[in-house]
């Protein structure tokens, strides 16, 4: 049958694709035998070259390695560096073996060879140690008799500096028993050579100490400490004889020039001083002896035989201690020789120099002297032990050195050996490799050939079946029918599709055609339903827009119906009337919340209600529902907590307004299903960063609980959990689906648990961006401790947990036998936070301890809950102390603390402020010319508080017209301002007529020197510093009152700084303002202006405005100085400096302000939330 008839395209295709199979098959299998042979040559250069060729590099590694181990071996200088050298070698040794192990079968010749080095190797490292460390070993012993040997010459000198001195002093009874003339004559003779002694002696001791330093800590030990007594030996030298003098300055000069060896060359030069010092000494001894003959002439026989002995004795004793020395110096030569010849030339030193101490001995007359020279002679034969211990000592160095040098030369050799058997060895393990590869290489082309060969032939196969039959017979009506399937697919019906033929093509065919009648049928149907979803959506979008509408409408007379019956219920209605106007009014609530709900709904089904993004107090806002919910709790008799983390932050950005309706929803909610027991807010951190936080809120209830089944649709729109619940509690069915839909817009989910009978928690999480880069962060205080007394423990250790957050060490206790124990057992607390309740009656014995420690300056805080608690606090004997209202709000908490230990101290300040300001300057007429309009407007209320006639201007030109159109008595002048700045409109206006002698006063930010002579060589009378002092001003302008106002005298009282916070100092601020309220009004105008003042800074610099970038922090420097922001100020006034200077690179002065600004506005904006809501809870006490 031929190949066309098969009716079956399966069959066809079977057949086809068998042909090709076969084809594919013989080409694989060529390939197959193709690469065996590859894959042969390859195993061969895997398991034999590679492994040949790591252990090779391997061993050129530990060769170089044992090299330069040997190396710090051999120049180790204590056991630490040795024995860590040689533990290295042992390791080192160790690994060579097995590195050569792996060549034994490819080079077993070159392998030996390296186990022989190895071996060699490993008897030289032992002998090495060994010799290393008897050379250390012998070192320590010369730095012990080098110590004896300055012990030594430390008691020589004790010993013989008494008999020097005390044959000199012989000397002088000798000379004084010649005549008077003679006598004076001596008496200089000797205080010259008394001095030339005493500096000998000083120099001798500088030498020594010089020999000393270069024995004891060596050539580093002598380079750092040698040019203080080289300078001090200078100076000696510079007070003696010409001849001591020039041959200190030689070795002075050696001393100081570079030398190669210190040790040898340094104490060379000492020698050669030595024994010139010696000479001169003895002539100089000789031209004494000489003028003590001259002087000698006139006296007797006797007493010139007795001087020619004394000087004779004294000249002995003096050689005596110079050969001491330097039998020191031989000790020290000896100790340090490089090899024997140097060794022995040293011991011949000391033979001779020894020799000759004991000859000068002999030349000693006196008796008792030579009895007194016992002890010092003892001495010399210490040094003669010594000698002979150090001899033996460093001639075995030397021969150990020697030894060590032989072994060191040694070991470079096999080392060298080892490191070129290895190359050897390389070399022909690469030779071998490379032949390998090239067998590989011409085996890869072979196989290529042949696989290349045979996939052209499956390829063709392939070809030839695919084009006769697949392409012409399948594929084309393969790509009509997708083709039509495509246009299906997208919604077109195109063109009917022509289905001929018995095979599985035309099956497809077929059903396509019917797919195509189908969906024909379906568009249309499609259609008409699309029209009437549209109609539908309209609908809905009409009603959402009158329901939002109506919901405004319905809104306004209702809030007029709550508001005229608030204003009915206050006009004294007997108690129906009253009863009748509160059942009213509860019905007006309810229908408000209703229409509340459902306006709310509208809006979000409308899409019309978005989220704000605003900073704004967080803390705030939980006072405000503490407010709200607490009475509801109170009138059920529940008790409500806030549990507010201490991390809180105090400011963030969100929708305050729809974060509120949530919370205050779940609240309400919560105290609504609660019969009794508890209502608890709390709220906590998740995470937070510099700008961002994630803040959990939970609000958790004891009340009738939730099933599971009432769960699923509690978010649901108009249901409650059950029907029930509707005529129970009322409500629409709307706020919880309503909460949910602004958390879900917040990006936030409401979750609920709850338990039926057990009660239910809501809570939702939400990140919120923090309101500036600084957020508010709990005052600290020194360390101190606070006793809490609250019998609720939940919010006794919220409390507790906010106090240790201030610096606080909290006890809690929870009643009144706990207390009086307490306070029984001596403790003492800084601060007392007590329960109401807890207080006791009237004659309870803990009311009259709380009350004598209260008088005795004990604070104490009232924790309240309702109204009673209040009233019962102001029947106590505490009720001056300080009330903290239940719930807990963290801001609340602070604020009651630090007036409990402050005292309230800025109210107080801030009244004796006010009560100072009397109008002094009652009838002055004052002119103030500012650019800056918060600076003017703070000068004209500081001025006009005080009783002045204040005329407000900004520029010089506005100046000069208000002074040409009104009587001034005094000008008040900036001196930086734009345009006229204040030097050049005082010239201006001393130029007009009349206006020579009126006083002007400048004002000025400027801290550079001279500014106040530059301001009045302008013509100003005065100079007044910005920040504006308002005592100073007063006291400045005081002296211009008309003649006829009497001056006051009244100063402000004087301030003391703050301690409760840094950055802003306020009560000096609310001084130098003159009261609270001004310093309250300054304060957001100064955050408002200056808060991104380093982004202008910075944009004007980068725009080259150098000196528009000056004028701004000129002026920041003054406004910031007036609110008591002094760092910022100070480092406003550096960035002013350099941008005088025309520096342009100030990045980190801008940085150090922005980071300064941040913390003060910050600072400013918590000081002014925390005034206001100490108002606000006075207000509602």
């Amino acid at each position: 049958m031929p190949f066309f008839a098969f009716k079956s395209i399966t069959l066809r295709l079977r057949i086809a694709f068998l042909i090709v199979a076969a084809t594919t098959l013989f080409a694989g299998l060529a390939a197959i035998w193709a690469f065996r042979s590859v894959n042969q040559t390859y195993s061969n250069i895997s398991n034999e070259s590679y492994p040949a060729t790591r252990a090779i590099a391997n061993l050129e590694t530990n060769s170089l390695e044992l090299a330069l181990s040997l190396q710090h071996l051999s120049a180790a200088t204590d056991n630490q560096t040795r024995q860590k050298a040689f533990e290295q070698l042992q390791q080192l040794l160790q690994d060579g073996p097995e590195y050569i192990s792996a060549l034994k079968n490819l080079q077993n010749t070159r392998s030996n060879e390296l186990t022989d080095q190895f071996l060699i190797l490993s008897k030289q490292v032992v002998e090495t140690n060994r010799i290393v460390e008897d050379l250390i070993e012998i070192d320590a012993e010369h730095k012990i008799q080098l110590r004896e040997v300055d012990q030594k010459r430390q008691s020589f000198e004790a010993l013989i500096n008494p008999l020097l001195d005390k044959a000199q002093e012989d000397l002088l009874l000798a000379t004084g028993k010649t005549s008077s003339m003679a006598g004076q004559e001596w008496s200089a003779l000797n205080e010259r050579e008394k001095i030339n002694r005493d500096g000998l002696s000083l120099i001798r001791a500088d030498v020594f100490r010089l020999q000393t330093l270069i024995s004891a800590e060596g050539e580093d030990g002598y380079k750092k400490k040698s040019p203080e007594i080289l300078a001090r030996l200078e100076k000696n030298l510079q007070q003696m004889d010409p001849d001591i003098r020039s041959e200190g300055q030689k070795m002075l000069q050696i001393l100081r020039a570079p030398m190669g060896q210190i040790g040898r060359e340094a104490s060379a030069a000492m020698l050669i001083f030595y024994r010139s010092l010696s000479k001169i000494t003895q002539r100089q001894n000789d031209e004494v002896s000489h003028s003590g003959d001259v002087i000698a002439q006139n006296t007797t026989s006797a007493v010139v035989a007795l001087v020619n002995t004394q000087v004779q004795t004294l000249t002995a004793i003096e050689q005596i201690k110079s050969d001491y020395f330097q039998l020191g110096g031989d000790l020290r030569q000896m100790a340090s020789a490089e090899n024997m010849a140097q060794l022995d030339a040293n011991e011949k030193a000391f033979e001779r120099t020894f020799l000759h101490a004991m000859q000068m001995s002999h030349h000693i007359s006196s008796t008792r002297m030579k009895s007194s020279m016992q002890g010092c002679l003892a001495l010399f034969a210490d040094y003669k032990k010594l000698k002979q211990e150090i001899h033996q000592s460093s001639a075995r160095r030397i021969n150990f050195s020697i030894l060590l040098d032989k072994i060191v030369n040694d070991n470079r050799r096999v080392t060298n050996a080892l490191l070129s058997t290895t190359k050897n060895l390389a070399h022909d393990v690469s030779g071998n490799l490379n032949g390998k590869v090239s067998m590989l290489d011409t085996d890869l082309k072979q196989s290529t050939r042949l696989l290349f060969a045979s996939t052209i032939l499956g390829m063709l196969v392939a070809l030839v079946v695919g084009w006769i039959y697949v392409s012409r017979n399948i594929s084309r009506r393969l790509e009509r029918l997708a083709g039509s399937m495509r246009l299906l697919s997208q919604g077109q019906l195109g063109d009917e599709i022509d289905a001929r033929g018995n095979d599985e093509i035309s099956d497809i065919e077929h059903g396509v055609a019917q797919f195509r009648t189908v969906l024909q049928q379906q568009q249309a149907q499609t259609e008409a339903l699309r029209q009437a979803r549209d109609d539908a959506h309209a609908a809905v979008q009409i009603k959402s827009e009158f329901l939002a509408n109506m919901s405004h409408e319905i809104r306004t007379p209702l809030t007029a119906i709550l508001g005229y019956t608030n204003l009915l219920a206050e006009n004294g209605l007997n108690s129906q009337q009253q009863q009748y106007i509160a059942r009213a009014q509860n019905s007006a609530q309810m229908l408000l919340g209703v229409v509340n709900d459902v306006l709310d709904f509208s809006r979000i089904e409308a899409n019309k209600l978005e989220i704000e993004q605003q900073p704004f107090n967080l803390m705030q806002l939980f006072s405000q529902l503490a407010g709200t919910v607490a009475i509801q709790a109170q009138e059920k008799g529940l008790f409500l907590r806030f549990e507010i983390a201490p991390d809180v932050p105090t400011m963030i950005e969100g929708d305050a307004l729809r974060l509120g309706q949530v919370l205050l929803n779940l609240l309400n909610n919560a105290v609504k299903f609660t019969e009794q027991g508890d209502v608890c807010l709390s709220v906590f951190c998740i995470e937070h960063s510099n700008t961002e936080v994630r803040l959990h809120f939970a609000v958790q209830d004891s009340g009738i609980g939730i099933s599971p089944e009432a769960q699923e649709r509690l978010f649901k729109l108009f249901s409650q959990a059950d029907s029930s619940t509707t005529r129970r509690f009322g409500g629409s069915g709307l706020g919880l689906a309503i909460s949910q839909q602004l958390i879900h817009l917040m990006g936030g989910h409401i979750q609920v648990q709850s338990h039926e009978g057990l009660g239910a928690q809501f809570s939702f999480e939400l990140d919120l961006n923090k309101a500036g880069a600084d957020q508010f962060s709990p005052m600290q205080y020194a360390p101190r401790r606070a006793l809490i007394a609250e019998r609720n423990p939940e919010i006794a250790r919220h409390l507790a947990l906010h106090l240790q957050a201030m610096g606080f060490e909290a006890t809690l206790l929870n009643n009144q036998a706990q207390l009086l124990a307490y306070f029984a057992a001596g403790h003492v607390t800084d601060l007392l936070i007590l329960e109401v309740n807890l207080c006791g009656a009237q004659q309870h014995p803990l009311c009259d301890v709380l009350q004598s420690l209260h008088q005795a300056g004990l604070p104490i805080i009232l924790l309240c809950y309702d109204r009673d608690d209040i009233a019962a606090t102001q029947e106590s004997q505490l009720r001056h102390c300080q009330l903290l209202i239940k719930p807990l709000i963290p801001s609340q908490i602070r604020s009651a603390v630090a007036q409990s230990l402050a005292d309230d101290a800025a109210e107080l300040h801030g009244q004796l402020l006010d009560k100072a300001s009397q109008f002094p300057l009652q009838g002055l007429r004052v002119l103030l010319v500012d650019d800056t309009d918060i600076l003017l407007d703070l000068g004209a209320t500081i001025l006009g508080n005080m009783g002045a006639q204040v005329s407000a201007v900004s520029s010089g030109n506005a100046a000069i017209a208000a002074l040409m159109s009104q009587e001034i008595d005094v000008v008040l002048m900036d001196v930086q301002m734009p345009g006229m700045d204040g030097r050049d409109t005082t010239r201006a206006i001393r130029a007009l007529p009349g206006f020579a002698d009126l006083p002007i006063i400048a004002l000025t930010a400027h801290a550079m020197e001279g500014e106040r002579e530059l301001c009045l060589q302008a013509g100003m009378n005065e100079h007044l510093s910005k920040p504006i002092d308002a005592a100073k001003l007063q006291n400045c302008l005081r002296v211009y009152l008309p003649a006829t106002q009497p001056v006051s005298v009244t100063s402000l009282p004087t301030v003391e700084a703050s301690t409760l916070v840094t950055g802003v100092d306020f009560l000096a601020a609310i001084q130098r303002m003159g009261s609270l309220r001004m310093l309250k009004k300054m304060l957001p105008r100064f955050v408002e202006r200056f808060a991104n003042a380093p982004t202008v800074l910075r944009e004007l610099i980068a725009d080259g405005q150098l000196a528009e970038a000056e004028r701004l922090a000129h002026t920041l420097k003054g406004v910031a100085g007036q609110v008591e922001a002094n760092e910022v100020a100070a480092t406003a006034a550096d960035l002013e400096q350099c941008l005088h200077q025309g520096q342009v690179d100030v990045t980190a002065q801008i940085g150090k302000l922005e980071l300064l600004l941040g913390e003060a506005c910050s600072l400013i904006e918590r000081w002014l939330a925390a005034h206001e809501q100490e108002q606000e809870d006075k207000s509602l006490a």
